[in-house]
């Protein structure tokens, strides 16, 4: 196993290495400077520009920062033992020495014009990486009985002290500015001295019910009281609660003595597990386990199954390249993985991986997996359905995630997640998004004179809400269209629903839309439809066209930008999709069996899974992204 892991970090490096032959270096953008202008001022190309700074694509602000290469240095970068920090405006040596956690003498030991000069706008600091424990770390692992104070909502709760500012807060617990003021929202009026904060809903082992709960820091794994964090909801029952977790009204009392004052939906109930039946809920794969809570300390065990491709004759000049590109999959997921496990540390959810080749799986590693909380992989389905006989068989059970096949085949094997969204769903999500977004729009739907799309109309139709509906099939020209739309009305929008494969049948009711020259209508269709080579994209936004995506990265939230952020730092490159993937399905599945209650946004991908009959889970969430007039891309479900 170390073989592969040994293998794994030596291919990130040698990726690294390639990387490292010119330097990254941040850009403020002047007024009247163009992307064309900035690349081209440090001997770039457009495309690597917009490979470095996507985001670009749909606007670049002046007095942004962007990222750029510059020829490498004499003086060779270590990111392994060093943070390379750009200095902002505002920032002193004292609120720096504090957000990294070292002293103030180690930054001027490191950075000796800081000494001489002073600290200057967009100064790039050498820092040295001292291990920093969040407050809620120190508290979990002192050698002192300590307690962390929970509302009874089962918020972390912070009291302000002198001198912190809502950035410190938010560095100090890893939370956005945002999200403290969401919780807060007399932060408003300002940050006083003294006040009492909402941080952050309380993980597993953290919370202590103020009336008469410690939890101890210093007892052992065997004497610990293992506990479950449920946030009650509306129409919850005690009956109901009861039976779900199997405890009794005293047990439930006695851990939460705020029950006798009724079930107030939204608050949290800490309830006691017996060791024994925590267990068995660690071995149950259902979408119900991921609700649960580990006890405190007890770190997630993650299997990873990757198609690593090592038989590549080393001897061959140019066998470094070979293999990263040959391993480009294994690569990216597991930059994506790991990035994932270490902010979760950060956030106090400590875990352990294990790298598996996925050609090579043995009855040994099987069985190894009977310990494992949470499996990602195989990646194809091949591999994925041997791993399931061989479980099967040896009668081993593990949460076992398929994070990027679209295979449908992969539903047939129970009891496994399926990541990808498939598209025959989409019509379904179409019709959750039109009963969402469009309930009182009038719809219409065109669709081509075949008998599969009648049937598709037909099955989109049974899962609408809406009763203002008209339905076309087959040609349509203007005139029918102004019948079927009526008067143009901005202020009440048409939806206009188009299925069709046929390009003649697609360009003929695309055009004759486009030649109405409305403003009140939005086509929604299929994914297939902007990749149409014939289509006019400028048409689609003038009729402000809405897809469906099953990944899409957007720009438009924090969590986004300070992962590519952090990516670029560690790594020296841009995320890919692989990478991404890597990251959203450990976040999310790594979160939800450690009992995270809050909503994180993801890099590319969404989930809401659905049981299906054999056990196994479809993810069902698409993005849909809608297109405007200036071609600019929105995303507009799910909410970000």
């Amino acid at each position: 196993m170390m073989r592969f892991v040994n293998l794994l970090f030596f291919l990130l490096l040698a990726h690294l290495s390639m990387a490292q032959q010119q330097q990254l270096q941040q850009h403020v953008v002047q007024p009247g400077e163009t992307v064309y202008s900035i690349a081209r001022s440090y001997g770039m190309s457009v495309e690597a520009f917009y490979d470095l700074n996507p985001e670009t694509k749909e606007v670049l602000k002046e007095g942004g920062r962007v990222m750029v290469f510059v020829p490498q240095s004499t003086v060779p970068i270590d990111s392994a033992r060093f943070h390379f920090h750009t200095v902002k405006p505002g920032e002193t040596v004292y609120n720096l020495s504090r957000r990294y956690d070292v002293n103030e003498e180690i930054l001027f030991e490191h950075n000796p014009d800081l000494k001489e000069g002073g600290l200057k706008t967009d100064m790039v600091l050498k820092i040295p990486k001292a291990p920093r424990r969040s407050p809620m770390v120190e508290t979990l692992t002192s050698d002192d009985e300590q307690t962390i104070q929970a509302d009874e909502d089962g918020f972390l709760m912070h009291n302000v002290s002198a001198g912190e500012t809502i950035f410190s807060l938010t560095r100090k617990y890893n939370i956005t500015a945002g999200e403290l003021v969401e919780r807060n929202p007399k932060l408003s009026e300002g940050l006083k001295e003294g006040q009492r904060l909402k941080i952050r809903p309380l993980s597993p082992g953290e919370i202590q019910v103020k009336e008469d709960i410690k939890i101890s820091a210093t007892t052992t794994d065997s004497t610990r009281q293992p506990f479950t964090l449920y946030r009650i909801k509306e129409g919850d029952r005690l009956a109901d609660i009861y039976e779900k977790f199997d405890v009794s009204y005293k047990d439930l009392e006695r851990f939460n003595p705020r029950i006798q004052e009724g079930l107030r939906p939204g608050r949290m109930l800490l309830i006691p597990l017996s060791p024994s039946k925590d267990d068995v809920v660690i071995r149950d794969t259902s979408v119900y386990a991921l609700d649960r809570v580990y006890p405190k300390g007890k770190a997630i065990n993650v299997a990873l199954f990757l198609p690593l491709d090592i038989d590549i004759d080393s001897t061959n000049a140019n066998y470094k390249n070979k293999w990263i590109k040959q391993n480009e999959v294994s690569l990216g997921f597991y930059s994506g993985v790991k990035t994932a496990l270490d902010s979760l540390q950060a956030l106090g959810i400590p875990s352990r991986v294990m790298v598996y080749e996925d050609k090579n799986i043995s009855d040994e590693i099987v069985r190894g997996l009977d310990s494992i909380d949470l499996v990602l992989g195989p990646v194809f389905y091949r591999e994925l359905e041997k791993l399931h006989s061989s479980m099967k068989r040896l009668e081993v059970s593990a949460l076992v995630v398929s994070p990027m096949s679209r295979e449908s085949n992969i539903l047939n094997l129970p009891n496994i997640y399926h990541c990808l969204p498939l598209k025959e769903k989409e019509n379904i999500s179409m019709a959750r998004l039109i009963n969402t977004k469009f309930s009182k729009n009038p719809i219409v739907i065109l669709h081509e004179n075949t008998d599969d799309h009648k049937k598709t109309t037909n099955r989109f139709l049974a899962a609408l809400n809406d009763t203002n509906v008209s339905v076309r099939k087959g040609s349509a020209d203007r005139s029918d269209l102004v019948t079927l739309l009526g008067q143009e009305n901005d202020s009440l929008k048409k939806v206009v629903v188009l299925f069709g494969d046929d390009r003649s049948y697609i360009a003929s009711i695309l055009n004759a839309l486009g030649g109405l020259r409305r403003s009140d209508i939005i086509l929604i269709s299929g994914s297939d439809l902007i990749k149409n080579p014939t289509v006019d994209l400028n048409n689609l936004g003038r009729l402000n066209f809405i897809r469906p995506e099953s990944t899409h990265v957007s720009f438009s939230h924090q969590g986004a930008l300070d992962f590519y952020k952090h990516y670029r730092r560690n790594y020296n490159r841009e995320p890919d999709r692989f990478a991404n993937q890597g990251f959203d399905v450990t976040w999310y599945f790594a979160g939800k069996i450690w009992g995270r209650d809050e909503q994180q946004q993801p890099i590319q991908q969404y989930f809401s899974f659905e049981k299906l009959p054999n056990g196994s889970f479809q993810n069902i969430d698409f993005i849909w992204i809608a297109l405007d007039k200036r071609i600019n891309q929105r995303v507009i479900m799910p909410m970000q």
